[in-house]
């Protein structure tokens, strides 16, 4: 434990005590830092609430009102210890400081001995109280810590077995001391837009859940958790006569929540409330519409509390929001490791969705879920799982962004991040032959080019090559050709106005049929609605 100085205040006008405790300041005696006051009730009793005191030193004086000084002092919660010294003798005074609770009461003249004592016996109670602070938050902690694993214990079995738990519900209440009923039940889900505020030293939960179950007086009970992959959880069990008084509890809640921020610096939060229920059996359906209700941030930023009651109907339009062909060519685009084709699909997909987004913001969830999975199954499949690893921080701070355009760029940015850094690592294991290859390929994509060719290309023999090229590439060299010709292609497309069957013969397939086919299993779209789609 750190030796603590003490912070001594003398109230007096005696220049022997203020010479002695500034010699021993001087001749580094003792470790204190002095102030020195006159004998000003309302300039001692401002300086102690503006700044840290462990001991006054206090002159008894006609002039100064000690006890009423050391009433107003000593009423506050912590307050600094008192030591009176008094030139006359006498029985009353010794009397009165008793009933004052001075800390020590000295007669003139003091000595550095006498002096140096005292700061001794203050640091030794402060340095007791201390010990005993920290005892009681260890306490404190480890019952919150019990506490909220039986919260989440209780909350999981209503979730995951709401009959047995209705069945047992007497004896729940009887073991753990819950009022648990079979009535009303609805679910919140809170989500604050700072990752670092979920780290279990940042102590920002444990208080949250805190303020979840003491926020709703009227209600039977409240069950609070940590329940992934929802988060922070609260479930309210009340009756119907309870509602609006819920509601306005909601609200303070929030309020109560935002209060953190004198402790934790600038965040914003987003509660979501499900939908009222009448049985454990349906905790699980409000808990679900909690967070779909929470979802909502990313497309209203200025409310705070969203209701599942108040917002629209889940749309079926939003169910393709990305077709397989979609997701194919991001597989086939991550594995390429092509940051423009990335960029070009996510704009795509952006432009063709963003005006469902206002009745489905789930859709900017299920497309940065739809992103980050598929980049994890094919760097699983390659062992690049490090990359992806290396990224788990920045991947679990998407989940906390509550804007979402915002949330998809930095995902496709994270994304894009990745494949450039794998590409770094590849271009060194990419031997020259291969690479000779590739270069051949970008040459002549639109010619009909063999195997036969390739591995004269490289003077390796035709089995060797094709083997060598898949495992250093990632894919055989004809699905690299075919989406090498895909590309140029889409960007014929784009920049030309030349006819689909002139940019298929130009790319090397004679049959614009088959060029359609392939076009459309990989990017979704027909070559003739993909250019009318880039030119809206």
């Amino acid at each position: 434990m750190k030796e603590k100085i003490l912070s001594v205040l003398f109230i007096g006008t005696s220049k022997k005590i203020s010479q002695l405790l500034r010699h021993i300041i001087n001749e580094d005696i003792y470790s204190i830092v002095l102030n020195e006051l006159p004998q000003d009730l309302k300039k001692a009793e401002s300086c102690i609430a503006a700044r840290s005191v462990d001991l006054i030193i206090l002159e008894i004086s006609k002039e100064f009102p000690v006890w009423e000084f050391m009433d107003n002092v000593l009423s506050a919660e912590s307050h600094p210890e008192i030591l009176l010294i008094s030139k006359e003798k006498s029985f009353d005074l010794t009397y009165q400081a008793f009933q004052h609770r001075a800390f020590n009461f000295l007669l003139e003249p003091v000595s550095q001995e006498m002096l140096i004592q005292t700061f001794e016996e203050v640091k030794g109670k402060l340095r007791l109280v201390e010990e005993m602070e920290q005892d009681r938050q260890r306490l404190d902690l480890y019952e919150l810590k019990q506490h909220q694993e039986l919260m989440e214990k209780i909350l999981t079995n209503m979730l995951e077995k709401p009959e047995e738990l209705e069945t047992l519900l007497w004896e729940v209440n009887h073991r753990y001391q819950t009022e648990l009923q079979n009535d009303n039940f609805q679910a919140i889900v809170i989500n604050a837009d700072k990752q670092e505020l979920y780290y279990e030293k940042s102590g920002f939960s444990q208080k949250v859940l805190s303020l979840i179950e003491h926020a709703f007086p009227k209600a039977h009970e409240v069950i609070s958790a940590i329940v992934m992959p929802y988060g922070i959880t609260g479930i309210i069990n009340f009756s119907y006569a309870q509602m609006r008084e819920i509601e306005v509890d909601m609200k303070n809640l929030y309020d109560e929540i935002m209060a953190l921020k004198q402790v934790y610096g600038e965040f914003e939060i987003a509660i979501g409330v499900g939908t009222l229920v009448h049985s454990m059996k349906e905790v699980n359906l409000s808990l679900q519409e909690a967070l779909r209700a929470e979802q909502y941030k990313l497309v209203l930023p200025n409310q705070k509390i969203f209701y599942s009651t108040e917002l629209v109907s889940r749309p079926n339009g939003m169910n393709g929001i990305i077709v397989e062909a979609q997701k194919k060519n991001l597989a086939r685009l991550l594995k390429g490791m092509d940051e423009e084709g990335l960029k070009l699909w996510f704009s795509e997909i952006l432009q063709r969705t963003k005006a469902s987004f206002i009745d489905y913001p789930e859709g900017y969830s299920l497309i940065k879920e739809t992103m980050l999975s598929t980049a994890k199954e094919i760097w699983n499949e390659e062992s690049d799982q490090e990359f992806f690893e290396d990224e788990m921080y920045a991947i679990n701070q998407l989940n906390h962004i509550f804007q979402g355009t915002q949330m998809l760029q930095q995902t496709m940015g994270l994304l894009i991040g990745i494949c450039r850094r794998r590409k770094q690592t590849r271009q060194t294991q990419i031997s020259k032959p291969i690479q000779e290859a590739m270069d051949f390929i970008h040459a002549h994509f639109n010619e009909a080019i063999t195997l036969e060719e390739l591995s004269e290309v490289c003077s390796l023999s035709p089995n060797y090559f094709s083997a060598m090229f898949k495992e250093q590439v990632g894919e055989t060299y004809i699905d690299y050709l075919t989406e090498y010709r895909m590309e140029q292609g889409k960007k014929m497309l784009l920049e030309t106005q030349k006819t689909v069957k002139d940019i298929a013969n130009e790319i090397g397939y004679l049959d614009d049929k088959y060029f359609r086919k392939l076009f459309k299993n990989r990017f979704g779209n027909t070559p003739v609605a993909y250019r009318a789609s880039a030119k809206e």
